[in-house]
């Protein structure tokens, strides 16, 4: 598919089940990329950016996910405690 013209705020993503009542959504400091497929495999990404990094060197990030009953305002309270 084709990027959408909109201009992420936040490095969330999320996604609604087909019957509204659940929601999953993912955030990583620092994300760099976030994107959701849109081939019916409902997969959602929030790629963390770490920088490059040396043979052996380690970096620590932080992210969150969530399942939450309810919608995305539900997800994003939780996402953002």
């Amino acid at each position: 598919g084709e990027a959408g013209a909109t201009e992420a705020e936040t490095g969330a993503v999320l996604r609604v089940s087909a019957d509204g009542r659940w929601c999953v959504g993912t955030v990583w400091e620092g994300a760099c990329e976030i994107f959701q497929n849109g081939d019916g495999n409902s997969c959602i990404h929030s790629v963390p950016s770490v920088g490059d990094l040396q043979p052996g060197e380690t970096q620590t990030v932080t992210g969150r996910l969530v399942f939450v009953e309810g919608g995305p305002e539900a997800a994003l309270k939780r996402l953002y405690l």
